[in-house]
């Protein structure tokens, strides 16, 4: 069986993913930090560890959440978007810590805020907000503020993937505001082996602002044996 994990950017709903249109027998979509959540997801799909083959896709945080996964699950194809191994390296931890009061004082407007902060044009942030807005505004405040916390306070001390011939496939958006090139590149840097890289001119939202040019680059990925 094949199986995509999914673990996804902060303030982002599913349907971002669906849109890629990215073809599984099973896709799991990993909206929670518990791991033992995460464990039981993939066991209530029946999945085999021996016979299955997986696969990941993450976005910024999910990021963080995809390289402890790899360490400990074998994975054959690992796709990391605005990737990082320690988000508060290029941004102020005050940033973050006010957002999650912005978060209970004014939900949807600090979700606006951030979100406006995503695309290099805001040409495609006008027309992503009236497409995703009111399912996005829908996330849980738990869920939200959790992101923030774990964005915060996680870092990958160390790269290890139990794979040790994954080739990671990493998307940088050049004009990115909420996770540097000069973080991702510095993820890069704890990569021991070799991995693939593309930059392209675009903002954080690399699914959205670049979307025909991504699904291009993760299909011929995936489908490269």
């Amino acid at each position: 069986m094949d199986i995509l994990v999914i673990f996804p950017g902060w303030a982002s709903t599913q349907n971002l993913y669906k849109s890629l249109g990215i073809s599984f027998e099973k896709i799991v979509y990993m909206d929670t930090f518990d791991l033992d959540e995460i464990d039981g997801r993939l066991n209530g799909i029946g999945y085999n560890p021996g016979e299955d083959r997986l696969c990941v896709l993450s976005w910024s945080m999910g990021t963080l959440q995809a390289q402890k996964f790899i360490s400990e699950n074998r994975v054959e194809k690992l796709i990391l978007a605005c990737p990082t191994n320690e988000f508060c390296l290029t941004t102020n931890p005050v940033v973050v810590k006010r957002m999650m009061k912005n978060l209970i004082r004014d939900k949807k407007q600090c979700l606006m805020d951030f979100l406006a902060l995503n695309f290099y044009k805001q040409d495609n942030f006008k027309v992503y907000i009236s497409s995703y807005f009111d399912e996005i505004s829908m996330l849980s405040n738990k869920y939200l503020v959790d992101g923030l916390k774990y964005l915060l306070h996680e870092k990958v001390e160390e790269y290890s993937s139990l794979n040790r011939d994954l080739i990671p496939f990493v998307i940088i958006g050049r004009q990115d505001q909420i996770i540097s090139r000069e973080n991702s590149l510095k993820m890069l840097e704890s990569i021991p082996g070799p991995y693939i890289l593309e930059e392209l001119d675009c903002g954080h939202n690399v699914f959205y602002e670049a979307h025909d040019e991504v699904i291009r680059l993760i299909r011929g990925y995936l489908n490269d044996n």
